[in-house]
């Protein structure tokens, strides 16, 4: 695909004015949005499922971690990169979980827009 640079000269070559364009080919970097909840209301001792949905995010490498205690969980499972209307990227981030009052969940994303991990505790009560 040609750059805007190209296009420009070539207007320029082949017409008597010459035509600035400008063409949004990539969106700039923008931070992930992150969001951490239960597919179904938090019970004691009842298994559920944890999601850490991450949106909004440029460029598209990320690493998204769920952790139980600080510790990464084993067994996550992942969605496939899509990108919104905005060129922007999403992921989803599951795993099966049995909540109670002991244990602390989170999720932890590294992305070149933040200048160190970012962590989001689950809120049972949300």
């Amino acid at each position: 695909m040609p750059t805007a640079v190209e296009i420009k000269l070539d207007w320029c070559l082949f017409s008597e004015t010459c035509l600035t364009a400008h063409f949004l080919c990539e969106p700039g970097p923008e931070t992930p949005k992150i969001q951490v909840y239960s597919r179904h209301p938090a019970e004691n001792g009842k298994p559920n499922y944890l999601n850490c949905y991450v949106s909004g995010f440029h460029p598209p490498q990320i690493e998204v971690e769920l952790l139980k205690n600080g510790e990464k969980m084993e067994k996550v499972e992942k969605s496939d990169l899509s990108f919104s209307k905005d060129w922007t990227f999403y992921l989803l981030v599951h795993t099966n979980f049995t909540p109670n009052d002991n244990d602390e969940y989170s999720c932890r994303v590294l992305h070149v827009t933040l200048e160190e991990p970012k962590i989001v505790k689950w809120d049972r009560n949300k």
